[in-house]
């Protein structure tokens, strides 16, 4: 390859590790001397670039890769049934690595987007979370659609429209605040029945319809669901797309 001498300047044809033409090497100066390269230009993109031994005729990987392509396409025009010939027997020769490459990436790309859909959910859950606790805490339901409550870490609910919102927040507020006796007469149970549905003690639902015992609000969550009194969806979403 083409060499630049550090000493003398001249040009030698060297490998990457002498840094000195022939006639410099035995020059006690040549000892402490830093490795100089020749320049070419870019066959693609015109641009100066060190011979560093890497490259001789592209500057960098996509300039080569355009190089390529464009041979490609010269080998295509000049002789099509040639070019596809050869390639056919390439394929044939690396189909095996080739499809294990493929299947590989396609391995990968499943694994990344099975990581953003766990993220995504896991950050919907989070926001739904931090919205059914301060439903819980937030007496006026007005207050609560309107958004003035919603804690600022949580995103705010963006349906299509804000007829949509609006809904989809004052249905978290009712079942926030139904009772165990309203969710208990919305799937028109008798309070025997509902007890051997949900495998609920009949006295603990007699306790907590009386309001002798509070019923953990997480709970009546989950029988309000189970009686289809509220049906979770994203907050994000209309009520087309849920």
């Amino acid at each position: 390859m083409d060499r630049v001498c550090a000493l003398c300047g001249a040009h030698f044809d060297g490998q990457i590790r002498n840094i000195c033409c022939p006639a410099c090497r035995k020059k006690p100066e040549a000892a402490s001397c830093e490795v100089v390269f020749a320049y070419a230009n870019c066959i693609v993109c015109g641009k100066p670039f060190p011979l560093d031994g890497r490259r001789h005729k592209c500057c960098s990987n996509e300039c080569l890769a355009k190089r390529q392509r464009q041979l490609h396409a010269l080998d295509q025009k000049a002789d099509p049934e040639k070019y596809y010939a050869k390639h056919r027997a390439w394929y044939a020769k690396n189909k095996d690595s080739i499809n294990a490459k493929r299947r590989e990436k396609a391995a990968l790309e499943r694994e990344l987007e099975d990581k953003k859909r766990k993220e995504a959910l896991e950050h919907e859950y989070k926001q739904f979370s931090l919205l059914w606790h301060k439903a819980i805490s937030t007496e006026s339901r007005d207050d609560f659609v309107s958004g003035r409550v919603l804690p600022s870490s949580a995103d705010n609910p963006e349906a299509a429209s804000p007829e949509d919102r609006d809904r989809i927040l004052g249905e978290l507020w009712d079942v926030a605040h139904m009772s165990v006796r309203e969710i208990r007469a919305f799937s028109g149970l008798s309070q025997q029945a509902f007890s051997d549905f949900f495998c609920i003690p009949r006295r603990t639902l007699e306790d907590w319809e009386g309001s002798r015992r509070s019923c953990p609000d997480y709970l009546r969550f989950l029988l309000a669901q189970a009686v289809g009194a509220y049906k979770r969806i994203s907050v994000g979403k209309t009520s087309n797309e849920a």
